[in-house]
């Protein structure tokens, strides 16, 4: 039973299924639609992940990683105006969206002062599965 629940609390913590419960209604799910992220992303690009850096911030558990600074290779710009390379971090916790080096996703961003983040549950997604997000996207915003 215990190896059972740590197995589906591994699988839900993955990015492509990370907890995604709604904050005003615990008993719903959450995933915003493709229009609320256009309207809520401070920018959307393609872009793909070329290092990767482990921030240890609790200094009362030295081995573990607080969050992950994912630095990214800007492709192609979407919506807003961001630099050619960019900061991306991700918490190290089942609520967050954690890629891989050398991989390329659509991000749909919040910009947080010297970095961004992205919604686990939102419509970002790894190429070229992502496709499909991107055209739609474009299209809603008539590109």
């Amino acid at each position: 039973m215990r190896l059972t629940l740590a197995l589906s609390l591994f699988v839900v913590a993955s990015h492509v299924q990370a907890v995604c419960i709604n904050p005003e209604n615990i008993d719903e799910y959450y995933h915003p639609t493709l229009a609320q992220e256009l309207q809520s992303s401070d920018a959307i690009v393609i872009g793909t992940i070329v290092d990767t850096e482990y921030l240890s911030e609790d200094y009362g558990d030295p081995g573990g990683w607080t969050a992950f600074l994912y630095t990214v290779r800007v492709t192609e710009v979407i919506l807003g105006e961001v630099a050619a390379v960019i900061t991306l971090r991700a918490e190290n916790d089942s609520g967050s969206y954690r890629v891989e080096f050398d991989t390329s996703h659509i991000f749909f961003l919040k910009f947080r002062g010297e970095y961004y983040s992205t919604d686990p549950c939102g419509n970002s997604s790894e190429m070229p599965d992502g496709v499909a997000v991107v055209d739609e996207a474009k299209a809603l915003l008539g590109k």
